[in-house]
């Protein structure tokens, strides 16, 4: 009996069970229909994004002045609509620090097309910037392009010459084996240069940030900061100091061997440090005692930015102390172990006609050469590393050094190069001799001669009324050898090579 009430249970239990999965089975069902049978008033016509791909050349070169031309080929992926895109061209400009960096906006464009006159050239590249933004969905498409901004005044002889009653600015490209004429005055309509205008200048500090690079001329009480690559003048000369002095007299300027760039200002020596961008002279350089100094026009450019000058009021070498504006002392300035003569004693009767330097960039020897004027001779001072005086005596077998124009230095060649007439020698400084390096034709008469570093040599020649300038390699031995010649300048006062 208990064992049917069992099965009795057992069964009630299976047909609930399979009640179940049959109410379950029809619910899901009927869910299936009625999804089945809703009409989805969803908006599911989704749209491919129009992607933009910009194909425009990695670099482009383009020469100061003339028209920058970009027409960029765009490659759309859906269709070839350009009405809902804007265009934006920027220039990234370097400022003193990464603060004062901008961009500055050249043209809002599809294609480029403006004059660069006004973009300065730089050794580097700028940062040109394309950008494209899409109105519809704001997705902005870009690309960045190298942009160099040159010149055919890049690298090259800066001449400085004169005619009638003014002076002016040329330029000879050696690349290009041809000249340009009269730059400073084609562009600084209404500005002349005068007559006493005494020289050219070109820096280029490759360790700036931003770059610097900037040319000057100087004359009598003033001159001009112009730009590298337009001539255009940016400023008066006398605007370059932080503290103006009392009297302007510009009368030498140098490139050491660091970030500075020497000035000497009616006999005192002032200095710019142009490393973070500022193109500015410090304060007037003191002496050391209380005897005052007053500068030839001729620098020793030292290891580490300082110099060795010439005083010629107590006649004597001082040397500049670097990290101050007083002259160092001549205990600290010169090693005394080394006595072939007295730096701070020099000869009162040696006039000086030159500084230079021979041997290695960073262990030079300063090299001077005095005539006596008594007798016209001439006397070769040097000094080992600029400080340590190691070399004195008389200049030999060299006819007329004292009367030559002008002096130029090959120091890894140990030469030394200049001019009487139309003759141009080359004095080898260790043998002590000199040797006919090149005759000009007679009736042209140098004026002036510069070296670029010990490569080549440009020599300056006056007929009395046109001006020449030949070009030279320098070989190993010191020897000249013929490059080339231009012609059609005036009278050739200055020689400077812009690198």
């Amino acid at each position: 009996m208990k064992s049917n009430l069992n099965n009795y249970n057992n069964w009630l239990k299976n047909i609930k069970a399979n009640n179940v999965r049959k109410t379950l089975i029809i619910l899901c069902l009927t869910a299936f229909f009625f999804t089945s049978c809703y009409k989805d008033k969803g908006n599911y016509d989704y749209k491919i994004p129009n992607d933009v791909a910009i194909t425009i050349a990695d670099s482009v070169v383009v020469l100061q002045g003339d028209q920058l031309k970009i027409t960029p080929v765009l490659n759309q992926k859906v269709a070839a609509n350009e009405s809902g895109l804007n265009f934006e061209w920027s220039l990234a400009v370097a400022g003193k620090t990464v603060a004062d960096s901008t961009y500055q906006v050249l043209a809002k464009t599809r294609n480029l097309d403006i004059s660069t006159v006004d973009i300065k050239t730089k050794r580097d590249y700028y940062t040109l910037n394309y950008r494209i933004t899409n109105n519809e969905t704001g997705v902005v498409y870009r690309k960045l392009i190298k942009l160099f901004v040159t010149t055919n005044y890049q690298t090259g002889w800066l001449i400085l010459d004169q005619s009638g009653s003014t002076a002016d600015l040329n330029f000879i490209n050696p690349d290009q084996e041809k000249a340009y004429y009269k730059l400073f005055s084609k562009v600084n309509t209404g500005t002349n240069l005068p007559l006493s205008t005494h020289h050219a200048y070109s820096f280029y500090v490759p360790y700036s940030d931003p770059e610097i690079a900037f040319s000057t001329v100087i004359y009598g009480n003033e001159g001009y900061l112009i730009d590298n690559g337009s001539f255009k003048i940016l400023s008066n000369f006398s605007s370059l100091f932080f503290s103006k002095p009392a009297v302007i007299k510009p009368e030498f300027m140098h490139q050491n061997l660091g970030n500075n760039v020497s000035l000497i200002n009616n006999g005192k020596l002032y200095y710019m440090n142009v490393s973070a961008g500022s193109i500015k002279f410090g304060d007037e350089y003191k002496s050391y005692d209380a005897n005052g100094y007053t500068l030839a026009a001729q620098a020793f450019p030292y290891y580490r930015g300082s110099g060795m000058f010439f005083d010629n009021l107590n006649h004597r070498f001082i040397r500049d102390s670097y990290i101050s504006t007083t002259f160092a002392t001549s205990t600290m300035a010169f090693d005394p172990s080394y006595t072939a003569f007295d730096p701070i004693n020099i000869d009162p009767n040696h006039e000086l006609l030159t500084i230079g330097k021979i041997g290695s960039i960073y262990n030079s020897t300063l090299i001077a050469i005095f005539k006596d004027k008594t007798n016209n001779s001439c006397y070769i001072y040097g000094m080992e590393g600029g400080y340590k005086p190691t070399l004195f005596k008389a200049v030999e077998n060299s006819p007329d050094m004292y009367l030559s124009v002008g002096f130029a230095y090959a120091p890894s060649r140990n030469q030394m190069y200049y001019a009487v007439g139309n003759v141009l020698y080359q004095y080898d400084v260790l043998s002590n001799n000199s040797l006919v390096a090149y005759t000009f034709p007679a009736g042209e008469d140098v004026t002036a001669l510069q070296t670029k570093n010990s490569e080549s040599i440009a020599v300056a020649t006056s007929n009395g009324s046109n001006g020449t300038v030949y070009t030279f390699d320098i070989e190993a031995t010191g020897e000249v050898t013929f490059k080339n010649k231009y012609e059609n300048f005036g009278k050739v006062k200055d020689i400077n090579y812009r690198y």
